[in-house]
């Protein structure tokens, strides 16, 4: 187990949160801050307070438990560069670009796609692909889609579609996803 040396800040949060938790009828109050160690070395404590509850009040008696969550936090740190890293590299992308999950509910939706069809990400992401373009339905668009699902493999087609007033044709590059396509 690694031993922290709790500093004077780390202290003065304990207490701040045993207070605060103490007056108010929750009966479990968390919160995260940073210590250094005596070494110089910083990190990540998450520090949960639990107050036990008694005929609907807190009573005088609290635990308090600190827990050392640098590594999840490094984790999660590189989690969101990586997502920032997919995010630039998408956005970059002129073509269409878009994701959905299994039920075919969008999950992503970059600029390109804005532009063409004139529907925000905000109004696509989490709607159906079929609520977006209700003329999928029963197209070789739809059955790619589901194909790729079925058999877990890349795939693509070119399809004639209308946006607008103008036509386009597509060259539809689909990949499977552990989420969906």
């Amino acid at each position: 187990m690694l031993k922290l040396y709790p500093d004077k800040e780390y202290r003065k949060k304990v207490i701040e949160i045993a207070k605060k938790s103490m007056h108010k009828e929750i009966d479990i109050k968390r919160d995260e801050f940073i210590i250094t160690r005596k070494d110089g070395e910083q990190r990540y404590i998450a520090l949960s307070v639990y107050n036990i509850i008694h005929e609907m009040k807190p009573t005088n008696l609290q635990i308090i438990q600190g827990e050392d969550i640098t590594d999840l936090k490094k984790v999660e740190e590189e989690l969101i560069k990586n997502e920032n890293k997919f995010r630039e590299l998408a956005e970059s992308i002129h073509d269409v670009f878009l994701a959905m999950d299994r039920n075919f509910n969008c999950t992503y939706w970059n600029e390109a796609s804005e532009r063409l069809t004139g529907i925000s990400a905000e109004e696509a992401l989490g709607k159906s692909i079929y609520d977006i373009f209700p003329d999928i339905k029963d197209t070789k668009v739809e059955k790619l889609f589901i194909d790729i699902l079925e058999k877990q493999k890349p795939d693509y087609i070119e399809h004639y579609y209308q946006v607008g007033n103008t036509n386009y044709i597509f060259e539809i590059n689909a990949y499977p996803t552990r989420d969906g396509i």
